[in-house]
């Protein structure tokens, strides 16, 4: 699935300012999937928190996919506050298999809670 973010916090790249980023779900490579997950494999043991790493770290291979001369890190270093969340929203479908799903008013949609668990609500809830 592609979509854009709007991010709270713009980052820099090469001299330019990003308000905007576009990631693309569809170009998430298995190699990319193996290393968010071995993330979370290596954290299972320490915390179910710690476990939510994978979810960021895939959003931020959506992003990087889909925008040309971008890295992981120009992401990693520069993302901040609830754009983490974004982030992690997008790797979160993603596992859910929800990454193909249209932009729907009625769709369930994830947030994480200080407790590290998972809420379900619906976009009308918001």
């Amino acid at each position: 699935m592609k979509g854009e973010i709007t991010l709270r916090n713009p980052i820099m790249k090469n001299g330019k300012k990003y308000n905007v980023l576009k990631y693309d779900t569809d170009k998430i490579s298995v190699n990319d999937y193996i290393d968010a997950v071995s993330i979370r494999e290596i954290s299972v043991n320490l915390s179910v928190q710690m476990a939510l790493a994978a979810h960021p770290k895939l959003g931020i291979y959506a992003v990087v996919r889909a925008m040309d001369g971008f890295v992981p890190e120009d992401l990693e270093e520069q993302i901040k506050g609830t754009d983490i969340i974004q982030l992690a929203n997008i790797g979160l479908n993603f596992t859910r298999g929800r990454a193909d799903l249209e932009d729907d008013s009625s769709e369930e949609t994830f947030e994480h809670t200080e407790q590290g668990s998972e809420q379900t609500r619906s976009k009308s809830a918001k």
